[in-house]
C-alpha cells in the first residue's frame, strides 16, 4: 500500500520552527506533502496572526526569506513534496476561494508557475484551500492537468462516479484508488481529529488490504496538544506495519 502525508497551508506565515517541530522525526521515513499557498491574503484564519485578518494586503511566499530557504533544503533532501494550495486561500461570508473565484485557470496557472519558479519543481497536484471547489475550477484545473486531492468533485465521467458509489455501497468504505476524470484524477483525502482515530485507523487497515492508496491530512498549525497525540498515535501506528510504501502525494495518482 501506497501512504502518504498532506500537510495544508504553508505560507509566508510559517516558521520553519513549526514545521520542524512536527514533523522532525516523521520526514526521514515518509515525505511530508505540503499544500503551499502562493500568495496568503488578510482573511480572518487561525493559521496566520489576528492582525491581519483584515486588509487588502497579499503575502508573496517568497519574501520569508528563510522559510524558503529552509524548504529548498527540505526539497533537496527529498523530505518534502510541494503541492499548488489555491492561490491566496482568501475566506468571503459567502464561500471559500475556489467556490468564488472568477478566472480559476488564470489563478491556477499563475500559482502554480510561481512556485514551480521558486521551488525549481514540476508541480502535479492541486489542494483545495478548506476542501471546497466550484465545477468552474475543477474543469480549470483539468484543463491546467492538475490533480486534485480532496472530497472528489463528481465532477468526473458517469461510469467513474457509479464505480464509486458502488465501491462504498459494497464495502462501507471509500474506494482507496484514484478516479480517473478525463485529463487529471481525483484522490480522497482523510482528515484525522481527536474523536476520528478509529474511523481513520479502519479506513487505513481497509485500503492496507485492498493494497490502496491512503493519504491523511493535517495542519501543522492545528497539531497541538490532544490533535498532536491523536497524529502521534496515527504515525505510530502506520509506522508499525511493515508492508508500507512511504510516498509523495504526488506519486500517488
Amino acid at each position: 500500500m501506497k501512504f502518504a502525508i498532506r500537510d495544508d497551508d504553508t505560507n509566508f506565515f510559517t516558521k520553519p520552527k513549526e514545521l520542524e517541530h512536527i514533523f522532525n522525526r516523521i520526514w526521514n521515513r515518509c515525505p511530508i506533502s505540503l499544500a503551499v499557498v502562493p500568495f496568503h491574503s488578510c482573511t480572518k484564519t487561525n493559521q496566520i496572526p489576528k492582525k491581519y485578518w483584515s486588509g487588502n494586503k497579499l503575502f508573496p511566499i517568497d519574501k520569508n526569506n528563510q522559510l524558503i530557504k529552509f524548504l529548498k533544503q527540505k526539497i533537496k533532501e527529498e523530505k518534502i513534496d510541494i503541492l499548488l494550495h489555491g492561490y491566496n486561500h482568501k475566506i468571503e461570508t459567502n464561500g471559500f476561494e475556489f467556490e468564488l473565484i472568477k478566472e480559476p485557470y488564470n489563478k491556477i496557472m499563475e500559482g502554480k508557475n510561481y512556485l514551480e519558479e521558486l521551488f525549481d519543481v514540476k508541480i502535479s497536484v492541486f489542494v483545495p484551500p478548506n476542501n471546497s471547489i466550484s465545477s468552474k475550477s475543477v474543469k480549470a484545473l483539468r484543463k491546467a492537468k492538475l490533480n486534485i486531492s480532496g472530497i472528489p468533485s463528481v465532477q468526473f465521467p458517469k461510469i467513474a462516479w457509479w464505480q464509486e458509489a458502488l465501491f462504498e455501497y459494497l464495502f462501507n468504505h471509500v474506494s482507496p484508488y484514484p478516479l480517473y476524470c478525463f485529463k487529471n484524477k481525483e484522490l480522497y483525502y482523510h482528515y484525522l481529529t481527536p474523536t476520528n482515530i478509529n474511523k481513520v485507523l479502519s479506513e487505513f487497515y481497509f485500503s492496507r488490504k485492498f493494497n490502496g492508496n491512503f493519504c491523511i491530512a493535517t495542519h501543522y498549525w492545528e497539531l497541538k496538544k490532544d490533535y498532536k497525540l491523536t497524529f502521534d498515535r496515527f504515525i505510530n501506528e502506520v509506522f508499525n506495519n511493515k508492508d508500507i510504501k512511504f510516498c509523495k502525494l504526488s506519486d500517488l495518482f
